[in-house]
């Protein structure tokens, strides 16, 4: 089939529609997007937090919201939106450049749209989906634009990925590998230039008030330990990268590892190799760290698969082992995104009828496996849409009392919707007797208990015999993710 332009459009279009309708069905963000909105919001004031450790570029884009005083979480889901769609269109330009296929690029448009990782985390108001789309942007520059002023291009644009997220440095890693190894010593020298124009307004503000360039994110890989667990957890999340485990020609990868190949395509296989380094150290972040590479892995899994691969022996044995890595990663390791219900089985079960119609029919069936990726999109986002439902209720029913509300949930939702005073955190470690007087103490009327994300303090003292008859229950929230209940409940304090 010719791929034309109305194709993109119309699938475009299915893209935006069906983001739209997991906007309306997901009541809350996870707890980074509000801490964006925060940063937006200093950064509508001409300041920046200085117990922030995101990146000012995304923010940035989210400070508009303020300024033009719109809803900024409307705001924030609308720019994820407009950029997604950026992605999806710089990765059919880039396949363009590099596949020489519209086929092939429309197919790694489509893989990339409904990876359920991409498909998940570019809905929600994070940095990723920006990354993204310099780093796409980054690479078309580099593979497509032949104007004097390139290297230039290129070193702004890896600036601006680096104050988006922190592996803009990988990113401009790569594309100086690829500038390094054509040896024009100009080029080299521009393309520093303007990267070290644009990063350094970060590395001010950074000397300027806090005396070091240093991040918290830099500590959260030593929280880790790398063994057996971390290996399956990491690669199982890359064998479902796509929802379905797919068909690999692995004769043609030694065919395409060439010195010519490697050379063309220095800065995108530099750029994939970092960003999987970093991935498998920092474990907290997967499989959120592949969005920035899904674009690419697609591209070459589009080449394959439209060329039908062969089945062979080394083939099938490989297959074999990444549905083995699978199902290690959901029953042993049950990492979020393996974990959606029975309903997993369908598009795993079309991968595997892709593989028999392959092997019996030669013949490639691609629909197959796009139906797949949808399902496990789709399922994934739904699965999810509950997260945080319940502190978001809570969260929005406090602000009806009156008096001061404490919490000691860490998502993000409660500190964002309980401002100006009305929300306390709680982060103390006292006994029941001290929290029950530092409750009485800071005036506090009411109390949000939350099982959802509470990684830090808990408020137990509601719970002890001698002092539960000094709470009373105003509201309980439930609901679930999967089999796993979320409450949130709004105890009224008695001051007697």
């Amino acid at each position: 089939m010719e791929i034309k332009f109305k194709h993109l459009i119309l699938f475009i279009g299915f893209f935006v529609v069906v983001k739209i309708v997991f906007f309306y069905l997901t009541p809350a963000e996870w707890g980074d997007s509000y801490r964006f909105l925060r940063a937006g919001e200093y950064l509508s004031h001409f300041s920046y937090p200085l117990d922030e450790k995101r990146l000012p570029l995304f923010p940035f884009i989210l400070s508009f919201a303020f300024l033009l005083k719109v809803d900024p979480l409307v705001w924030g889901r609308m720019a994820v939106l407009v950029l997604s769609v950026l992605c999806l269109i710089f990765t059919f330009k880039l396949g363009t450049l590099l596949l020489k296929n519209t086929k092939s690029s429309f197919l790694a448009m489509v893989l990339t749209a409904f990876s359920p990782v991409f498909f998940y985390w570019t809905g929600k108001v994070y940095a990723e989906v920006l990354f993204t789309f310099l780093v796409l942007l980054s690479l078309t520059l580099y593979f497509g634009y032949k104007g004097k002023h390139k290297s230039l291009l290129l070193g702004l644009m890896c600036g601006l990925a680096f104050m988006t997220r922190f592996e803009g440095f990988l990113l401009f890693l790569a594309i100086l590998a690829g500038i390094f190894v054509k040896r024009n010593i100009k080029n080299l020298l521009f393309y520093l230039s303007s990267f070290s124009i644009v990063s350094a307004p970060y590395f001010l503000f950074r000397f300027i008030n806090l005396r070091n360039f240093s991040s918290a994110y830099f500590l959260e890989p030593s929280q880790f330990s790398f063994d057996f667990k971390a290996g399956i957890a990491f690669f199982a999340s890359l064998a479902f990268l796509f929802g379905f485990i797919p068909l690999l020609d692995l004769s043609s990868l030694k065919k395409f590892l060439t010195k010519k190949n490697i050379g063309n395509l220095l800065p995108i296989l530099v750029f994939v190799v970092l960003e999987l380094l970093l991935s498998f150290v920092w474990q907290a972040a997967i499989p959120r760290l592949f969005v920035p590479i899904i674009p690419l892995l697609s591209l070459g899994l589009a080449k394959r698969i439209t060329a039908v691969p062969k089945i062979n022996f080394k083939n099938m044995v490989f297959y074999v082992a990444m549905w083995a890595l699978f199902l290690l990663g959901r029953f042993y390791v049950r990492l979020p995104f393996l974990v959606f219900g029975k309903l997993v089985l369908i598009p795993l079960l079309l991968s595997f009828i892709y593989a028999l119609f392959l092997h019996f029919r030669k013949q490639s069936y691609l629909y197959l496996l796009i139906i797949a990726g949808i399902l496990s999109s789709l399922l994934v986002a739904y699965f999810f849409k509950n997260v945080y439902k319940t502190v978001y209720q809570a969260a929005l029913f406090g602000q009806t009392l009156e008096g001061k509300i404490a919490y000691s949930d860490e998502t993000g939702v409660t500190n964002w919707y309980l401002k100006e005073g009305k929300g306390v955190f709680y982060d103390l470690d006292y006994s029941e007797e001290g929290e029950y007087k530092w409750l009485l103490e800071n005036d506090i009327s009411y109390i949000i208990d939350t099982n959802e994300h509470n990684e830090g303090s808990k408020i137990e003292v509601f719970k002890d015999e001698e002092y539960k008859s000094r709470f009373e229950i105003v509201k309980k929230f439930r609901s679930s993710i999967g089999t796993a209940e979320t409450m949130s409940t709004i105890y009224k304090i008695s001051k007697q």
